[in-house]
């Protein structure tokens, strides 16, 4: 009987770039926007082993919108093509391959959309032998719906074109390129009560090294908090503190964990998926919906299994355009 093959340990492993991320993400509701959307559901009796409170009942709640914000994730990305998990969230991915130069350019592919920025990239004959690219060639990248278009080419206006850029292929005539780019969009919690008339207010990281991710001056940020949610057009960022205008009508005051004030510019699409998919999830425990046949009473009770069925399709019909299929390269 032939045994399997197993090849020698290398001394040192060889960890593929792709590898690893930067920050869960943030759910994609908080507790108090799930309970004040009209979903009839009894968030008070989730928790149900021992004395009971209401932190209790609250984390619970927590707990289940972070599996449907998981859920959504695998919905609308697939599995995750690294370690690092795939969000709508903006956050920081590093992928790589090998590419032909086309056209005087090398297309990167990315996994994840929409993209916000390219954070560095390098490139090389093969992984043990890369170089930065420098700014000046970083300057120049087009970006595309899921590609960075890198030059391989000086255009004859930037100095000191027209000339190669890059210039180092291995023997199949393709470039190794290993870049991290930010994609997503900004979803961020309040760090610290703000109050009214404030132009300035400060979030919880979402980035390394204390940074925030897909935050730019023009960027438009709707604090949700209940009735007194107010939109933001930011003017400056400095480490995790934001500048906008106009100045904030409402005081903003940050509840206790695990709920928070999102900060936010998750499409509505997405959180009303969010509400659909906890709403699933809560439904599989055994609790029934209600369907609502006017504001003051409810009209009938739905069976658990066709009601569930139905939260799923909403949630998948309403995530349908952000969905995408991860790029295979070799």
């Amino acid at each position: 009987m032939t045994m399997p093959f197993a090849p020698p340990l290398l001394e040192t492993s060889i960890v593929n770039p792709a590898v690893g991320g930067y920050i869960r993400p943030v759910p994609y509701l908080s507790p108090t926007q799930y309970r004040y959307a009209p979903t009839a559901m009894d968030t008070q009796s989730l928790e149900t082993v021992g004395p009971t409170t209401e932190q209790s009942q609250l984390q619970a709640l927590s707990d289940v919108i972070a599996r449907a914000s998981g859920w959504i994730d695998r919905f609308v990305y697939g599995s995750a093509p690294a370690a690092k998990g795939a969000s709508l969230c903006a956050s920081q991915s590093t992928e790589n391959g090998m590419f032909l130069v086309l056209r005087g350019f090398l297309n990167l592919q990315c996994n994840y959309r929409p993209i916000l920025q390219l954070d560095g990239v390098s490139v090389g004959a093969n992984p043990a032998f890369t170089q930065a690219v420098a700014q000046t060639i970083c300057d120049q990248v087009v970006f595309g719906d899921r590609t960075i278009y890198l030059p391989a080419v000086y255009p004859p206006y930037i100095a000191p074109g027209p000339g190669i850029a890059i210039n180092v292929t291995g023997p199949n005539g393709k470039t190794y390129c290993v870049w991290t780019y930010t994609s997503g969009y900004p979803h961020l919690q309040l760090a610290s009560t703000v109050e009214a008339d404030a132009t300035s207010l400060t979030v919880q990281p979402n980035g390394p090294a204390d940074t925030l991710l897909g935050v730019y001056p023009g960027t438009v940020l709707t604090i949700e908090d209940t009735s007194l949610s107010e939109t933001i057009n930011v003017t400056s960022v400095s480490g995790t503190t934001i500048h906008f205008s106009p100045a904030l009508m409402s005081t903003h005051t940050v509840p206790d964990y695990p709920d928070f004030i999102p900060v936010t510019a998750i499409p509505a699409d997405v959180q009303q998926a969010a509400i659909f998919m906890t709403t699933a999830l809560i439904k599989t425990r055994g609790d029934l919906s209600l369907t609502l046949g006017g504001i003051a009473e409810a009209k009938e009770a739905l069976p658990t299994a066709d009601a569930v069925t139905q939260d799923v399709i909403y949630a998948m019909k309403l995530l349908d355009p952000f969905k995408v299929v991860s790029r295979q390269r070799s």
